[in-house]
């Protein structure tokens, strides 16, 4: 049995089966250029099957392979090597093109996994960008980094700096009152008590000074509250 290059093949009985050996067989155990059938064409049939499938690679069809295509087991096995051939070569095809799909779709899932990155490390700077002045580098929403998670911590931001900024208004009020506390306290303080209650009915002191003490002692515990307050604490 000859192909385009004039292979040499040997055909011998070994038991029931028919054996086809190439050139340079050695044995079953260390050569691979051998194949097994029924009959003797077979035997030739399926050494040149899996000469042709090991030159393309792929897994070496069956008979029942060659019958689905409607090869006759007397055909030319000249004819049934072009077939073989021939499906390999489309089944290769269709491998590079699932490799080339593969191939693709690692690349968009890459580029989708770098925009994340970058979006997740938008969020982070976005929240250190907590001043009037730092704001005005934010990212809009036509940026292809800005995401939903992006504008969340810019709204919660916005709010840390009208806090912030509330709370400076607040302690500006409260200096301010107790600016005025002081200067209230000076010109109303009363004269130290002098009090004879405890000798005859309410006394004159008492009388002429008792409601501006009480008043006194009530503004200056609002200013000992509003001294909390502009520290940080609880009043």
């Amino acid at each position: 049995m000859t192909n385009e290059k004039q292979a040499v093949v040997t055909v011998e009985k070994d038991g029931n089966m028919w054996c086809a050996k190439g050139e340079g067989f050695i044995d079953l155990q260390t050569s691979e250029n051998y194949a097994f059938g029924n009959t003797r064409e077979e035997a030739i049939d399926n050494y040149f099957i899996a000469a042709v499938a090991k030159l393309n690679v792929l897994p070496v069809p069956s008979v029942t392979d060659l019958e689905k295509h409607a090869v006759k087991k007397d055909g030319s096995r000249h004819d049934i090597c072009r077939r073989i051939e021939s499906d390999l070569k489309i089944q290769n095809e269709q491998l590079c093109d699932q490799a080339e799909a593969l191939r693709q779709e690692n690349a968009e899932l890459k580029a989708q996994l770098e925009k994340e990155r970058m979006r997740l490390a938008g969020c982070a700077t976005a929240a250190l960008m907590n001043t009037e002045e730092s704001v005005k580098d934010r990212i809009s929403s036509d940026n292809p980094y800005w995401s939903a998670s992006y504008g969340d911590i810019c709204n919660a931001v916005d709010r840390e700096i009208a806090l912030r900024n509330e709370n400076q208004q607040l302690k500006s009020v409260i200096d301010s009152a107790r600016s005025a506390i002081e200067v209230l306290l000076d010109y109303a303080s009363p004269p130290e008590a002098n009090c004879s209650c405890h000798i005859s009915p309410t006394c004159n002191d008492c009388i002429n000074y008792g409601k501006q003490r009480e008043d006194v002692e009530y503004v200056e515990s609002i200013d000992k509250e509003l001294c909390i307050a502009l520290k940080g604490g609880v009043a």
